[in-house]
């Protein structure tokens, strides 16, 4: 019999999943703030950096910046360009089934991905 290899749970979020009833409904938790790169661009970049000083590293919060990714390289941050610059850094992956950590490489997860997806939205 072939040894088994280490497998972390895959549990999917359902898709009728209703993130704003979670988030309105949950004291601790707010939604994101969010600017338009078009806002950078009207303000300067000395008042988003001061933006992201203030709200992001002494505030301690997220900022989401809509648009940026329109202005990246198509090839930045593609599962290719994750693979070849940290594929096989490892993670440690939590099976959410039996509590236990797993370490697993970002390699892994991206060629299991598919097959782990297709399992919950076959067509």
């Amino acid at each position: 019999m072939p040894a088994q290899r280490p497998r972390a749970a895959f549990e999917p979020i359902a898709p009728d999943f209703d993130i704003n009833g979670l988030i309105e409904s949950t004291p601790n938790f707010s939604f994101v703030d969010r600017i338009s790169v078009d806002q950078i661009d009207e303000q300067g970049v000395a008042a988003f950096e001061k933006l992201v000083l203030l709200h992001v590293i002494i505030g301690g919060k997220p900022l989401v910046v809509d648009g940026f990714e329109n202005r990246l390289d198509p090839w930045t941050f593609s599962a290719k360009w994750l693979n070849d610059n940290v594929g096989s850094k490892v993670e440690s992956s939590r099976n959410l089934t039996t509590k236990e950590s797993l370490p697993l490489t970002i390699g892994h997860y991206l060629r299991n991905m598919n097959k782990l997806s297709n399992q919950f939205f076959e067509n």
